[in-house]
């Protein structure tokens, strides 16, 4: 088309001049122009289809952070960067927009000059004409070189038509992409929209734990019995009472048979203890962490049915331990009316 359209340039300047003279080499720099254009256009595209990949894994990887809570603040601070990296990328898609508007603004001046070569040349045929009405004599030769030049400018009207076609799809294909960019950085927004939002959500969940476990600690109580004979023993031995009346907060641990305290406070406990064995002795020893803080205890000199019970508050750290051991060769007895019980609360937290 190029050739086509510098061939007819020739044959209009050699009709209209009588003597060959050398095409302007600005439409050759034009067409060379534009299509650097259109190869930095489908760079940029694959850029913004790059740009929405890596978007996508971070709303994958947003919503991997809301399903698993222990990895988030970990994934949140992953997230923060790759954003950080986008948001990167996209102020460079900006510069290079800047870039390409700047070409078309150059090609707009260079249109403006070629629109201007049209016009000079349109001049030029106008004069043609009036020389051909003066010269009505030749008809013939006169007739072949206008219709010439009448093809000559519909071959550049229909040229300048085809450049300002593709200027207009240039145009059409950058809003396209500011509208892409534009696009990218309101997902990107939402994104760190969701991010605040997640960490918010795990700030709440955060304050709900430490409100729930400050309501926990300070309601706190157990009472539990024992099943059964127990003893007598050859040393002193540690009492596990498996039978769990009550035991609010889970102090209570009836595998070690030990209360551990959750808070700081001040606590109350009660025991009691029985047997029927004649001649033998039965009794209890309550123990704070290793230290021994009472022991009671009955012989029973054929009296049958014997029972003792005893009770006391203590000053405890949070987890300190509180239980209660059988001496050595005493016994207890326990059955359904549950005569053998140990319980306690916390009064009040410090």
């Amino acid at each position: 088309m190029r050739g086509s359209v510098v061939q007819i340039v020739l044959v209009l300047f050699f009709l209209s001049s009588g003597m060959a003279q050398t095409p302007d080499p600005s439409i050759a720099a034009i067409w060379n122009e534009l299509k650097m254009l259109r190869g930095m256009v489908h760079d940029l595209g694959t850029i913004v289809v790059e740009q929405r990949v890596e978007l996508r894994n971070l709303e994958t990887r947003v919503r991997d952070t809301e399903i698993q809570a222990e990895e988030e603040k970990s994934k949140v601070l992953l997230l923060t960067s790759e954003l950080g990296y986008t948001l990167k990328k996209v102020e460079e898609q900006k510069a290079e927009l800047v870039v390409t508007k700047t070409k078309m603004t150059e090609l707009e001046k260079e249109n403006a000059v070629l629109s201007a070569e049209l016009l000079h040349v349109g001049q030029r045929v106008a004069a043609s004409e009036k020389d051909l009405d003066n010269q009505r004599g030749v008809l013939s030769t006169t007739e072949k070189q206008i219709q010439l030049q009448r093809i000559i400018v519909d071959d550049l009207e229909k040229a300048k038509t085809e450049q300002e076609t593709r200027l207009n799809a240039v145009d059409v294909r950058m809003t396209a992409t500011e509208k892409e960019a534009e696009g990218q950085k309101m997902e990107v927004v939402t994104l760190r929209a969701d991010l605040n939002s997640t960490m918010t959500k795990q700030q709440l969940q955060n304050n709900d734990i430490e409100q729930l476990q400050k309501e926990t600690a300070g309601k706190t109580a157990f009472s539990v019995g024992l099943t059964g004979r127990v003893g007598p023993f050859n040393t002193d031995t540690h009492l596990k009472y498996s039978k769990i009346f009550t035991n609010i907060g889970n102090s209570y641990n009836p595998t070690s048979g030990m209360f551990i305290a959750p808070v700081r406070g001040v606590y109350y406990f009660r025991f009691t203890a029985f047997d029927y064995r004649n001649g033998g002795h039965f009794g209890l020893h309550l123990y704070c962490n290793n230290q021994k803080i009472m022991s009671n205890w009955e012989h029973n000199n054929n009296e049958g049915h014997l029972y003792l019970s005893n009770a006391l508050t203590l000053q405890l750290n949070e987890g300190d331990l509180v239980y209660m051991q059988l001496p050595s060769g005493y016994s207890l007895y326990d059955d359904q009316d549950n005569h053998n019980t140990f319980s306690g609360f916390l009064l009040f937290s410090m």
